[in-house]
């Protein structure tokens, strides 16, 4: 192969096409001798090889062009013996299949087609945190064991769904690692000298199916390809799901040894070359006033997992509030309040109403590690065996109940209470302020078979099983339905931070508390239940109109509890919509609810009601003869 090499102005790192040939930029303190060597695509061996000459570098970064090359041509940068892959390359060529044991001499960099699939004309839907709804992702596992998908485990599998999570109501994906990593694991199953357990190396897993760990961060999965071209099918699925107005993020994790500089640039990549809607940032050492402040990113969702995000607080208002906080301190109080654990509902109430006008918090009863829904109410114990790590990985703290069995159980009372603990987990996310986001598989009581911590599980363990049982149909349906009544109902997600003040003249309000009497919140630490009334009116500072006020009734004693409405019966009609007991539809259908004909409700135990509550419309007859009694 005849090339030709001269040196090019710095431009940015890794490679790209441009009229005068292939650009790359590379960071190297050179000793001995350093550069580029290029690898045929077909037969791996070496085809050509560039020197850098102190000439071509600004410092220790090395900028040159090379003409004479093919697109499709692999490289690595060498530097005296060693070799190694491009870190800012945005193509990676894999050499064998997903999980196949390899090396990093099984990975080099190629040149990325900017050509192949243009976006354009692509448009950021940018919904607001309040009008949103996650789903958080994982590629492979969810299209892995889905029958109704042909490129399974794939982007274009994933794109294949975007009915699916239109028709379920899900604004944004929030995908797991979806950038090269080597999902290959070595030496990282290896116990310490000291460990009291140990790890049969034949039956070690050897995949790390989450992808938290090092990467190249600026090129997207090739094993999540369908096609050799990864970029291409990747952001053709963004533009799918785009194009029907729902959004896409990444997971993105930095370990402690990732400088910032890094990481803005990684955020700024996705956003510019991808429009990647939002980022959920994990790791070590994040800067988060940086992110926040980067000019690049103030159009796009960023998800820290940081409770102080005060600092962030801005007298202005935002013309788009990015800013959100997304770690598991909701999940535990939630999930013990589910279960009847004492002294929570000070907690949980307070968490109903949260908002912050700066930064929104999320909200979730499930997350990619921890119980799925349908485990949290089916173990007590994480069981974790399959891992390889002697039961010892994984939380042990997970507040979960197994309702009288551990694990599968052909009880009808023991599984009839699992399915309304299952809606009454959901259902404790959904109707707070916060923006709630559904575990992937959790919409069908997907399980991981009692697995708290399934990060090398790329099998039935891991992926998402589209179970068709009756109780995991009902639930669908039930998720579905909740997902439609949050999202036609704007009291239950309003932008602004709820006062408890009546501040418009409504007689009631924005929001109030109760108990078994109207306006008085028993929050003794004995107390297991507690009642809210979000007012409708409010709606109209935001939708131009009222709206029906939602009164929700949330019981997770074990026996019945009386409860007085808070509103007047001549003046309101009040409906039961929802129970969770099932005595009601489970749909959410307005058209199926019932008008309460007692001043009172017994709320069965173990569950959540929610009632409609529509003012009465006063005739011209009554309103003459109230002025005549005045």
């Amino acid at each position: 192969m005849n090339v030709k090499v001269k040196r090019a102005g710095f431009t940015g790192f890794g490679s790209r096409k441009t009229k005068d040939g292939i650009y790359f930029a590379a960071t190297m303190e050179i000793y001995d001798k350093g550069g580029i060597v290029f690898y045929d695509k077909t037969s791996f061996t070496e085809c050509a090889r560039v020197y850098f000459d102190e000439n071509y570098s600004y410092g220790n970064v090395y900028c040159v062009s090379v003409k004479g090359l093919s697109c499709d041509v692999l490289y690595r940068y060498f530097n005296g013996t060693k070799e190694y892959t491009d870190e800012y390359s945005s193509v990676f060529f894999r050499n064998g299949e997903y999980g196949d044991k390899r090396s990093s001499d099984d990975i080099f960099s190629t040149v990325l087609n900017e050509e192949a699939f243009d976006i354009s004309d692509d448009k950021n839907p940018n919904i607001p945190y309040a009008d949103s709804l996650f789903y958080l992702a994982h590629v492979r596992g969810l299209t892995k064991a889905d029958p109704s998908v042909k490129h399974k485990g794939t982007f274009a599998g994933l794109k294949e769904k975007v009915s699916y999570f239109k028709d379920l109501s899900v604004t944004g994906l929030i995908l797991m690692p979806c950038y090269e990593f080597s999902e290959t694991e070595f030496t990282d199953l290896l116990p310490s000298p000291d460990a009291n357990y140990r790890i049969d190396p034949l039956s070690a897993p050897t995949v790390n199916f989450w992808g938290f760990k090092d990467a190249y961060y600026f090129s997207v999965k090739s094993a999540y390809a369908d096609s050799y071209d990864a970029s291409s099918e990747f952001k053709e699925m963004i533009c799918a799901y785009h194009k029907a107005g729902i959004e896409v993020l990444m997971t993105v994790y930095f370990p402690e040894k990732v400088k910032n500089d890094l990481m803005i640039s990684v955020l700024r990549h996705y956003v510019i070359n991808y429009h990647i809607d939002g980022f959920r940032i994990l790791g070590e050492n994040i800067d988060a006033a940086r992110i926040y402040n980067d000019p690049f990113l103030k159009n796009t969702k960023i998800m820290l997992d940081d409770n102080d995000l005060g600092r962030f607080y801005s007298e202005k208002p935002l013309k788009f509030k990015n800013l959100s906080f997304y770690n598991s301190g909701f999940q535990d109080i939630a999930r013990s309040f589910l279960k009847g654990d004492e002294d929570r509902v000070a907690f949980y109430s307070y968490l109903v109403r949260e908002n912050n006008k700066t930064y929104q918090p999320i909200r979730f009863i499930s997350d990619y590690c921890g119980f799925t829904v349908n485990d949290l109410v089916s173990y007590n114990f994480k069981h974790n065996e399959a891992n390889n790590e002697g039961n010892l990985d994984g939380n042990n703290y997970n507040f979960s109940w197994n309702c009288g069995a551990e694990g599968p159980s052909k009880k009808l009372s023991i599984n009839k209470l699992r399915l309304k603990m299952a809606k009454n987990a959901l259902l404790l996310s959904w109707i707070t302020q916060g923006t709630p986001v559904l575990r992937g598989g959790d919409e069908w009581l997907n399980t991981c078979f009692g697995n708290n911590n399934p990060w090398c599980q790329d099998n039935e363990t891991g992926w998402v099983k589209y179970s068709k049982t009756k109780s995991s149909k009902e639930f669908f349906e039930f998720v579905k339905g909740l997902n439609a009544f949050r999202m036609r109902h704007k009291v239950l997600h309003q932008p602004a931070e709820l006062k408890m003040l009546d501040y418009m003249s409504c007689k009631l309000p924005d929001i109030s508390f109760h108990s078994e009497s109207p306006f008085k919140m028993n929050q003794d630490p004995v107390s297991r239940s507690f009642a809210f009334l979000l007012c409708g009116d409010y709606a109209k500072q935001y939708t131009g109109k009222a709206e029906d006020s939602i009164y929700v009734i949330i019981n997770m004693y074990w026996e019945d509890v009386k409860f007085a409405f808070p509103v007047n019966g001549r003046e309101f009609g009040i409906y039961r919509l929802f129970c969770s007991d099932g005595s009601t539809d489970q749909t959410f259908d307005e058209s199926a609810m019932t008008i309460c004909g007692e001043d009172c409700y017994f709320a069965p135990e173990r569950s959540i009601s929610i009632f409609l509550l529509r003012k009465k419309k006063t005739s011209a007859k009554n309103t003459s003869r109230d002025k005549s009694k005045q």
